[in-house]
């Protein structure tokens, strides 16, 4: 099935047509793919990587399932329909989901992250060796403490890292790292205004105006109940702090998005909080409830509330740097998943496997064509 999807920028008209195409392969020991959340993925020499992530085959999280991280790497060609075929499984250097990724000429940068062990702090460059026709992994300079779902971007030689969760707290800061002088080691810069986790974040250039732009997330507060965000904030590479953009039209935590153009943004999904506030909520109750019988029932609410999740948001928004604005950019025609990665591959808009209910994941890939 295919679906367009109209998005208007100005004087702009651009048609998306979604598709569900393409399935992530079962990994080592497993018969069926259920998808992973947290995927390590990117593309590199026209090969599309998507490994690691994490699922429950066992049981969802309140049916006592335990999370389990994975080491599988897919490779992907396109087929004869430019749709991802998988062609190679290979290995990353540990299980690994939820770390910052961005695309660089180098390779794919993969930071933090976490995995049965804990919260990890191991950077590296991952591509494709034509020579010996095998992944690389190229090794950075470890983050300065361990950091999972952060945001990482590339602009002009450097890596940005911002933002991420870690004992137990949410982090507003902020590292560089130039890539031709590694041996340096990772640099503070501004931290951002507020600690943020599971935002988006990319570079943007309209020609007058650029700098590295960061768009919703959420934050771990000390209550157990977190806060989703509607803001957007700029960062231009040696400026001693974040500006503020205009916000977005709603709050949404740990979607997905992409660059159309230079200075367009599409932002992809998302959560908006309505039930995992309503969860967090409620595990805070459970957690102070002296009375057994009140707490096994605060206990069904919960389980209740996330045994029926309806999904994430199927809504995109633009933001166009050139006028600071944002705009509705229309539904998505699938169920969309969240803690992904979006990507550009083969001409087309890529989603890979990702959340679509709490604790509940896909194997397919979301895809969508356009003429840019």
């Amino acid at each position: 099935m295919e679906m367009p999807l109209t998005v208007s920028a100005q004087t702009s008209v651009l048609q998306i047509n979604w598709q569900t195409s393409g399935s992530l392969p079962a990994p080592t020991g497993q018969t069926a793919s259920i998808g992973v959340a947290g995927p390590v993925t990117g593309t590199f020499k026209g090969f599309l990587f998507v490994g690691g992530g994490a699922n429950f085959p066992k049981g969802l999280p309140w049916e006592g399932g335990i999370k389990v991280y994975y080491d599988d790497l897919f490779l992907f060609i396109p087929d004869q329909n430019g749709l991802p075929k998988s062609v190679h499984t290979f290995h990353l250097p540990e299980p690994l989901a939820y770390a910052a990724l961005c695309q660089t000429p180098m390779g794919i940068f993969v930071g933090g992250g976490e995995n049965s062990k804990g919260i990890r702090s191991a950077a590296y460059l991952m591509g494709w060796d034509t020579r010996a026709l095998r992944p690389f992994f190229l090794k950075l300079p470890d983050l300065p403490i361990p950091l999972t779902n952060a945001m990482a971007a590339f602009h002009n030689g450097t890596i940005l890292f911002a933002g991420g969760e870690s004992a137990g707290a949410t982090y507003g800061r902020c590292f560089q790292l130039e890539l031709q002088k590694t041996e340096k080691g990772w640099k503070e810069v501004a931290s951002l205004p507020k600690p943020v986790s599971h935002a988006v974040l990319t570079y943007m250039d309209s020609g007058k105006e650029a700098g590295f732009v960061m768009a919703g997330g959420r934050r771990k507060n000390s209550n157990g109940i977190s806060t989703i965000y509607s803001s957007c904030y700029r960062f231009k590479p040696g400026a001693e702090k974040w500006e503020a953009m205009a916000s977005m039209p709603f709050a949404a935590a740990a979607g997905t998005g992409l660059l159309l153009q230079k200075d367009q943004l599409l932002l992809i999904g998302g959560d908006k909080g309505e039930t995992f506030s309503r969860v967090e909520t409620l595990l805070a109750a459970i957690a102070l409830e002296k009375d057994p019988l009140v707490k096994e029932q605060l206990i069904a609410q919960k389980n209740h509330l996330q045994r029926n999740h309806p999904g994430f948001s199927q809504e995109c928004l633009l933001f166009d740097l050139s006028r600071n604005g944002w705009s509705n950019a229309g539904i998505i025609p699938y169920v969309t998943p969240v803690t992904t990665t979006a990507l550009h591959w083969n001409g087309k808009i890529l989603l890979p496997s990702g959340e679509i209910r709490a604790g509940v994941r896909t194997p397919l890939f979301l895809i969508g064509s356009y003429k840019p």
